[in-house]
């Protein structure tokens, strides 16, 4: 069960069976977060220098949540 975006006071409840339409839709965001977090981190441990900053502007460039 999602409970919303807005951390201890939920205003809204989807299950996949109540609205499977906004579950996935919520869920869509959480991933698009998710994965520009976990981009990010790996970026600035894995990759030193020119190559890891060029990373780090082309990621927060492109990166957009779809809401």
């Amino acid at each position: 069960v999602w409970q919303g975006p807005d951390a201890g006071k939920y205003k809204h409840t989807w299950t996949l069976e109540d609205n499977p339409a906004q579950f996935y839709a919520e869920l869509c965001k959480m991933h698009d977060i998710i994965t520009a977090d976990v981009a990010e981190a790996q970026a600035k441990k894995g990759l030193a220098g020119r190559l890891g900053e060029a990373v780090l502007r082309l990621r927060k460039r492109n990166f957009r949540v779809v809401r």
